[in-house]
């Protein structure tokens, strides 16, 4: 019994050690964050085909941007990741320990998965090393706290004079200004939308209520730059500090609504009948009040204008202005072992969304699904993208071959007009190579992921009922007498027949174990139509002819066992391709030698 419980956890570790392990996680961009800070969470999903994502509540959160959805597909040696994220940003509404909570994923109907939960340690402080950014609740008005950093700014500006309205003065010259980079825009089209603080007063400012953006997918802009320039508006010179700044990809056509962001502004002002030049001179103190004022930018929107119809076939989305090029590496490139063509495309737009090219591969040439990376230059608005599809192939013979050019299809919104990017053909030499790699791994790791998990399971199941009959099997024998010896009956069999044997080893010698898909299948095929034509058995039989044909019992013995490697390799890729040309030329020994055995 213990033997057999070993033998069952082995089973269990193997198939928790797979590969292609699934997860769905949360993580945060830190566990400590004062409290003006904010908090960047990702809910990621690997290796999950989601049929629904269900965001949480935030309890002692408020949520200043999305859910926002990017995926990855990453690609280490044979192992490939797909890679699901939700991210959004949250601002704390206390101090103390919170709780980001689990997000829950239906993968189907009946099947459900929580991630796990992150505790937050918020500390009673503006912000925690390392955590404070102008996107997140930072204070961009805090540098004028000091006059000598802000030589331009008029002490006079600070003086409040009998009649004046402390709230009207900073709202005469402090405010939230919003700045888009066209009105209106085509679906897809990137737009960016900066949110300034424009002051002419030294004030400690922080963002209260960052701006929402639903029908788009955001990227953001804002950098750590917290020095200001300056910038006239109505006449009037301000410092201007950029608070948010975001490129918008609208998803719809309709309206897209900028909402407005939120700065609490904390001014110090000095009474005119308390204020005495020469101590102000001096930097002596000086009898001084603050007033508090919020202010925001009223909202915009942006008009977003359909894609032109008809939309060309090979149209999948992109939109911007790119360029295409394709290459297969500078490397010598030899028969049966992997190559790559790299597809790269660069340019400003959507990138982000696009699917990989299709890649028509001339005959010769077998390829595989694409592996991609991704790299994005932020320090420039729109944000330019260069996205890199690298597609494994392999070429089964020596010789010259070229490869057509890909295309790729874009919408341009300036010149309002699609347009197609060809790549050049390209030509490349193949010799031939010293060992033959068949690339099972890059196959099964391309292929649909679900049908590698079925497989496993469906091994492990035959494992457990192949355990479980072992064991019976065991205390059955222990149970039961030793039977007598078993005389050995002799096996009568027809007289072999005589057959045109040419055709069964031409038939072996034409299978290619890199263009045949199948390969094992048929070899089996072949040997059992050979046997069932020549003796009158079926390629499982083949144990049988060792008695019956004692001349031949090595020869025999040996054509079994090819049959069991054959079974063997129809269902698991564990031979490769070096390993499968040893195979067919054994069959056509084994074969060739029985033939000579007649005569």
């Amino acid at each position: 019994m213990k033997t057999f419980l070993r033998y069952i956890w082995a089973v269990l570790f193997v198939i928790s050690s797979a590969s292609f392990a699934q997860s769905f996680t949360t993580r945060v961009s830190s566990k400590a964050i004062g409290k003006s800070d904010l908090l960047e969470v990702q809910y990621v999903a690997e290796n999950l085909e989601l049929a629904d994502f269900i965001l949480p509540s935030f309890p002692g959160w408020v949520v200043q941007s999305g859910p926002n959805f990017s995926s990855n597909r990453m690609q280490s040696g044979n192992t490939i990741t797909q890679q699901i994220i939700y991210s959004v940003t949250l601002q704390p509404t206390r101090t103390g320990k919170l709780s980001v909570p689990a997000a829950t994923v239906n993968i189907d109907r009946n099947n459900k998965r929580k991630s796990n939960t992150v505790t937050i340690d918020v500390k009673p402080v503006d912000h925690v090393a390392g955590n404070r950014r102008t996107n997140m609740g930072s204070q961009p008005g805090a540098i004028m706290d000091d006059p000598a950093q802000d030589e331009e700014t008029d002490t006079r500006d600070q003086v409040l004079r009998k009649g004046e309205n402390p709230i009207n003065k900073i709202k005469n010259n402090l405010l939230v200004k919003l700045d888009i980079s066209k009105p209106t825009c085509y679906v897809g089209e990137a737009v960016i939308a900066t949110y300034k603080l424009c002051t002419r007063l030294r004030s400690q400012s922080r963002v209260v209520k960052q701006p929402e953006f639903s029908g788009c997918t955001v990227t953001e802009l804002t950098t750590e730059q917290t020095l200001p320039k300056r910038e006239m508006i109505n006449g009037k010179m301000y410092n201007v500090y950029v608070i948010r700044k975001v490129q918008l990809f609208p998803l719809q056509p309709g309206e897209v609504i900028l909402p407005k962001a939120s700065v609490a502004n904390n001014v110090m002002f000095y009474k005119e009948e308390d204020l005495n030049y020469r101590d102000l001179f001096y930097n002596r103190s000086t009898p001084a009040f603050e007033q508090e004022v919020t202010v925001s930018n009223p909202p915009s929107v942006i008009k977003v204008k359909p894609l032109p119809m008809p939309q060309p076939d090979a149209f999948t989305g992109a939109v911007g202005r790119f360029t295409m090029e394709a290459s297969v590496g500078d490397g010598k490139i030899t028969t049966n072992n992997n190559a790559a063509l790299s597809v790269v495309i660069e340019g400003i737009g959507n990138l982000q969304q696009i699917v990989a090219p299709t890649v028509t591969w001339p005959k010769g040439i077998e390829g595989f699904d694409p592996a991609q990376e991704e790299e994005s230059d932020k320090n420039i608005a729109p944000v330019r993208v260069r996205k890199t599809f690298t597609y494994p192939f392999v070429v089964a013979k020596k010789g010259q071959y070229s490869l057509p050019g890909t295309g790729f299809c874009y919408f341009d919104p300036v010149n309002e007009r699609y347009e197609t990017i060809q790549t050049a053909a390209l030509s490349f030499n193949v010799e031939r190579g010293r060992k033959q790699v068949l690339p099972v791994s890059n196959i099964i790791s391309t292929s649909d992921f679900q049908t590698r998990l079925y497989l496993l399971i469906i091994a492990a199941f035959v494992a457990v009922i192949a355990g479980l009959y072992w064991f019976n099997f065991k205390r059955s024998r222990k149970k039961q007498p030793v039977p007598a010896p078993v005389v050995p009956v002799k096996i009568e069999t027809p007289p072999p027949a005589i057959i045109d044997s040419e055709q069964y080893i031409h038939a072996i010698r034409d299978l290619n174990p890199i263009e045949d898909y199948d390969f094992y299948k048929q070899l089996k095929r072949h040997i059992s139509s050979y046997l069932g034509a020549r003796y009158h058995v079926e390629g499982n039989d083949t144990a049988a002819l060792v008695n019956a044909q004692p001349g031949e019992q090595e020869t025999f013995k040996e054509l079994d066992q090819l049959v069991r490697d054959c079974s063997l390799g129809m269902y698991t890729p564990v031979f490769d391709a070096e390993e499968a040309m040893k195979h067919r030329l054994r069959a056509i020994e084994l074969l060739t030698k029985l033939e000579k055995a007649r005569f």
